[in-house]
C-alpha cells in the first residue's frame, strides 16, 4: 500500500484517470481502493490547472512545425522548398517560446509532477531544441528534477549528449548520430564505449544495438 501510494504521488495521477484504466482493475475491488482514490483525488486538487494550459500551449508550439517535417521526412513526400519554410518557421516559433519557457522556471524552477503532472518534460523539450548556453544554464536544474523523480534520466540523457556533441567532446549515453563522409548516418563517438550499455541500463535505455535498429542505423 505503502508503495502505490508513492506511485500516485509520483505520477500525479487524478482519480478519475484510475478509475479509467485498465492498469488497476485487480485492485479496485480490494478494501484500500477508496484509500487510494481518495489520495488521487487530493493529488488531482494540487495540479495548477493555468500551469498545466500553459505547459499544453508550450508543447503544442514545440511541436506545431516539426510534426509536418517529420511527416515529410518519413513518408519522403514534400516540396524541399516547404520543408525549408517550416525550419525557419519553427525557429521563429521556437524564439517566442523559449521567452514563456524560460520565466516559468525562472520564477519556480521545474513543476513536480504533484503540480504540473505530465506537461512539465514539454519545457525541457524547449530548451534542448535551444543554444547550447541555454542547455548548459539550465542543466542543473533539470538534473536535480530528475534526482527529485520528476524528470525521467532518459531525457537528461538526450541533453546531456547534445551539449558534449554541441561541445565536440564525444558523448556518453550514445543518443546522437551524425552524417558520415559517406552522407550516412552514424552514431556519434562515444566516451568509453565498452560500457555503453552499462551506462543506458542504468537509466532505462535499450542497449545500443537495439537502439541504432530502431532508428535504422
Amino acid at each position: 500500500m505503502r508503495y502505490l501510494k508513492k506511485c500516485i504521488q509520483r505520477a500525479g495521477t487524478s482519480a478519475s484517470e484510475l478509475e479509467e484504466s485498465e492498469d488497476w482493475d485487480a485492485i479496485k475491488k480490494s478494501k484500500d481502493w477508496k484509500t487510494i482514490m481518495n489520495l488521487a483525488g487530493d493529488q488531482e486538487k494540487m495540479r495548477d490547472t493555468a500551469l498545466i494550459k500553459k505547459l499544453k500551449d508550450i508543447g503544442k508550439k514545440d511541436q506545431f512545425f516539426r510534426s509536418k517535417i517529420d511527416s515529410i521526412s518519413r513518408n519522403r513526400v514534400g516540396d524541399a522548398a516547404l520543408r525549408k519554410s517550416y525550419f525557419r518557421q519553427q525557429a521563429a516559433l521556437d524564439s517566442i517560446n523559449l521567452l514563456s519557457v524560460i520565466a516559468i522556471l525562472n520564477a519556480e524552477g521545474y513543476p513536480d509532477r504533484t503540480k504540473a503532472f505530465k506537461y512539465a518534460i514539454n519545457l525541457f523539450f524547449v530548451v534542448q531544441h535551444s543554444d547550447i548556453s541555454t542547455m548548459e544554464t539550465y542543466y542543473p536544474l533539470f538534473e536535480k528534477a530528475a534526482e527529485n523523480g520528476d524528470l525521467d534520466w532518459k531525457a537528461l540523457a538526450l541533453m546531456t549528449d547534445r551539449i558534449r556533441k554541441k561541445k565536440g567532446l564525444k558523448q556518453i549515453y550514445g543518443t546522437q548520430t551524425v552524417k558520415g563522409s559517406d552522407g550516412k548516418w552514424v552514431l556519434y563517438d562515444v566516451e568509453n564505449v565498452e560500457s555503453l550499455n552499462e551506462r543506458r541500463l542504468k537509466i532505462g535505455l535499450e542497449p545500443i544495438n537495439e537502439y541504432l535498429k530502431l532508428i535504422n542505423l
